[in-house]
């Protein structure tokens, strides 16, 4: 669905950057934004969200104390996309804060959702490989998935 180059955007002066519209087009009315893992802020449709996030806090018990909290936790990291005319969306000061994003983002296309990265953040963990490192990346992934 989004397997697409990473896109950097600069943040404007009111914490807003233009997602890329085929990716706002994509993810619909009623897009989360949510905390994702390594730093990055995962990006899904109100779909995939409810599916993926949403089906996990399902199966916690409401008397698991240490459960409830983590998810609490989490919902506390989320926010609804509310897109302007411009493509647009503004990032909580909240997820801007506890995420350390500074002026630069990097989104990323992964299947059916989107990542946000703090773009020295993606320079240090994720742009890291020359031609060299990508065939032992290749690598690495084909072994993961033999592990299934």
């Amino acid at each position: 669905m989004f397997l697409d180059a990473p896109k950097r955007y600069v943040l404007d002066e009111k914490n807003r950057v233009r997602l890329p519209a085929q990716m706002l087009d994509e993810l619909g009315d009623g897009a989360v934004m949510s905390a994702g893992v390594l730093g990055a802020i995962n990006i899904m449709s109100k779909e995939t969200y409810a599916e993926k996030h949403m089906s996990l806090f399902k199966k916690l018990s409401i008397y698991d104390a240490k459960g409830q909290l983590k998810t609490s936790q989490l919902a506390a990291q989320r926010a609804t996309l509310e897109p302007d005319a411009q493509g647009r969306v503004t990032i909580p000061q909240n997820l801007k804060n506890k995420f350390k994003i500074n002026k630069e983002v990097v989104f990323v296309g992964k299947y059916d959702f989107v990542e946000m990265w703090p773009a020295e953040l993606y320079d240090e963990r994720v742009d890291i490989f020359d031609s060299d490192t990508v065939s032992e990346l290749l690598s690495q992934i084909n072994d993961l998935l033999d592990e299934d």
